[in-house]
């Protein structure tokens, strides 16, 4: 029966269509970064977020000594940097020859061309089944005054896809 109700929820999640976001942090002075879309809004006071990540996941180990990252939204011209970011590697510095990344003056890389970049601080981190759940109040928003269209990089049902452009 637990096999039945996880396969059948794989089943279900996979026709979820989800943002696709490269979360950055900075450890010991290296840069980590992984492909997510298990983000979400948590609140608008204070701004916040959520970040869900497997703890088998090597970019995890990062995120725990981290106190602050960056969620770097992708639009649909991002999906070889999804795809780079996606890989396991062993050397994390390998992810961030795809794609052209600065560095915020905590030392947080983020995609420079990003449509948004959200800088969080780690307010909170909790465990839940295989996942930690990592909650980051926003400290500061670039891209966000943009007022041209974007077209969202969007996963679903195994691939990446996108909509139209959305107002």
């Amino acid at each position: 029966m637990k096999e039945e109700l996880e396969s059948a929820f794989r089943s279900a999640m996979r026709q979820y269509a989800a943002s696709v976001n490269i979360v950055t942090c900075c450890t010991h002075g290296t840069w980590y970064g992984m492909t997510a879309t298990a983000i979400t809004s948590l609140c608008a006071d204070p701004p916040s977020l959520l970040l869900c990540i497997n703890r088998d996941n090597n970019f995890h180990a990062a995120i725990s000594e981290a106190s602050e990252f960056c969620v770097n939204l992708l639009a649909t011209q991002h999906q070889e940097i999804s795809v780079a970011f996606s890989r396991t590697v062993t050397n994390p510095l390998e992810k961030f020859s795809t794609g052209r990344w600065n560095c915020d003056s905590d030392g947080i890389p983020y995609l420079a061309d990003s449509p948004v970049n959200i800088f969080c601080d780690i307010a909170s981190n909790f465990s839940f089944g295989t996942h930690d759940i990592v909650v980051g109040t926003c400290k500061r928003i670039l891209g966000s005054e943009h007022t041209g269209k974007s077209s969202p990089l969007l996963y679903t049902n195994g691939q990446y896809t996108s909509v139209s452009e959305v107002p």
